[in-house]
């Protein structure tokens, strides 16, 4: 045998064996990196669609989603409370701060029919909140109505806490989970 032979059969199955260590580490590396950042609750954005967010100026510091969410043919999102999991729903506090420290503005439409708020922060910036109604089975209901969901810290309710406005005021409600309204984010 000669020395080629023998460096061939030496070097055999030693890249790939090189190769695989790297990768390994690499994997390890990644996965106690992420456990470090879950760990520190260091939030880590999945979305694929980039959210415009609003600084109303609010004592608290958050900050608005400046629309709905749309689905893949970007009209609004309607889904029952069990899919917003994975959506920063704003809290009942963080409604209440909405509500207490912006100007709610009244707007209406050409026939003088009320159609949205324009919810302005404390520095002028503003988000303009649709009558959004919500839908049972494929058919919307209270369409003159605004609503989206609330992150409830019930979970054994059947109906949940939800953001309410129409033309003469803005409250918290309850709404059968079931239902499917939509989802306005916050950050």
């Amino acid at each position: 045998m000669n020395i080629k032979e023998k460096a061939r059969k030496f070097a055999e199955g030693k890249a790939m064996s090189v190769l695989d260590q790297a990768i390994e580490e690499a994997y390890a590396e990644g996965y106690r990196d992420g456990y470090k950042d879950r760990e520190a609750e260091i939030p880590v954005e999945f979305q694929e669609k980039k959210i415009e967010y609003v600084d109303l100026d609010l004592p608290s510091g958050t900050l608005w989603a400046s629309s709905f969410e749309t689905d893949e043919c970007e009209s609004r999102l309607y889904v029952p409370y069990e899919q917003t999991n994975k959506y920063h729903l704003p809290t009942i506090e963080q409604y209440k701060e909405l509500m207490d420290c912006c100007s709610w503005d009244s707007r209406f439409d050409k026939y003088n029919n009320f159609s949205h708020y324009m919810v302005i922060g404390r520095n002028g910036n503003y988000i303009k909140l649709s009558l959004s109604g919500y839908c049972i089975i494929d058919r919307y209901q209270y369409r003159n109505n605004g609503y989206f969901w609330l992150k409830n810290e019930n979970d054994d309710s059947t109906n949940k806490d939800v953001a309410y406005f129409h033309e003469r005021s803005k409250l918290i409600t309850n709404i059968f989970s079931g239902y499917r309204l939509p989802i306005l984010q916050v950050k």
